[in-house]
């Protein structure tokens, strides 16, 4: 992930310890897929919710953390939250996924920052999607998704260099159920085998289509096929009767934001931020 500048959290004043807050109570429920439903409660009442889901590596993803207010009390209690998970399974390593906000009060207290993320959402409507439908440029051709053993590495393949084993790590997630099933019958690649230029999974994520990951092969780029290959999974997951997508974009990726507003994806809540959060003991390289 590409780190970005945390120079204008200087003078963020620092968020009290968790160690301090003994007037919290946590509440921990299984809610699916290995994640947690983490709830915070002070004189019975809820004060702070999220979910929390420990990867294969031991590192803590924790996201859709609830209230997202303007606040260094809310930070405070994300923070909580990284103590109790830390200190109840040994594991010191956490990534959150807050608003971008509360960013200045994560620095404080020794998080660093990995990215910033734009959640988007589009209504399904295939009228509007035939619109922006166009035919695939050159001699590739739509087939499903291959799925099988061997189809990781030629999906990493479509990425530049500096990006195919990031790329590599999310396209097993992927497969391997991490954002929720694939919907098979909109995600699609152009061109089999070798000849394999662009590609797109969408999964159900808790109940709602994502985007999961979307790769033009380097060569092929600014020609069209990209938007063609996501048009036309669109019109399919609606074909199939889901009603709206979702996707998490790079804030840095202009690129792919002007590619997903062309087609009106629109801005879903606010700015996201990555932090990756050591707790005690620092065990070692950063997570992907």
């Amino acid at each position: 992930m590409t780190l970005i500048d945390a120079g204008r959290t200087e003078q963020a004043e620092a968020v009290p310890a968790a160690s301090a807050r003994t007037d919290l109570t946590f509440t921990r429920a299984a809610h699916g897929d290995g994640t947690e439903r983490v709830l915070l409660r002070r004189d019975g009442r809820t004060v702070f919710s999220c979910l929390a889901t420990r990867r294969h590596d031991s590192t803590w993803f924790v996201t859709e953390c609830l209230p997202r207010r303007r606040d260094a009390k809310s930070a405070a209690l994300l923070l909580a939250v990284c103590d109790h998970l830390a200190a109840d399974s040994g594991s010191t390593d956490v990534v959150t996924i807050s608003p971008e906000f509360w960013g200045p009060q994560l620095a404080a207290s020794g998080a660093r920052p990995l990215q910033r993320i734009i959640p988007m959402r589009l209504p399904l409507d295939e009228d509007l999607l035939l619109l922006h439908g166009r035919a695939l440029p050159g001699p590739g051709r739509l087939v499903p998704l291959d799925m099988s053993d061997g189809a990781l590495a030629r999906l990493a393949q479509l990425s530049a260099d500096d990006q195919r084993e990031g790329d590599l790590i999310v396209w097993q997630e992927t497969l391997d159920g991490v954002y929720g099933p694939v919907i098979a019958e909109a995600s699609l690649q152009v061109g089999p085998g070798a000849e394999l230029t662009a590609a797109i999974a969408i999964t159900e994520y808790r109940g709602k289509p994502l985007i999961a990951h979307l790769v033009t092969a380097a060569a092929e780029r600014g020609g069209g096929l990209g938007k063609a290959l996501l048009v036309e999974s669109l019109r399919r997951l609606s074909c199939s009767g889901y009603v709206e997508c979702h996707l998490n974009v790079v804030a840095d990726n202009w690129i792919a934001r002007r590619l997903y507003r062309s087609i009106g994806f629109i801005q879903a809540g606010p700015e996201l931020l990555a932090s990756w959060v050591s707790r005690g003991k620092v065990s070692g390289d950063e997570p992907r």
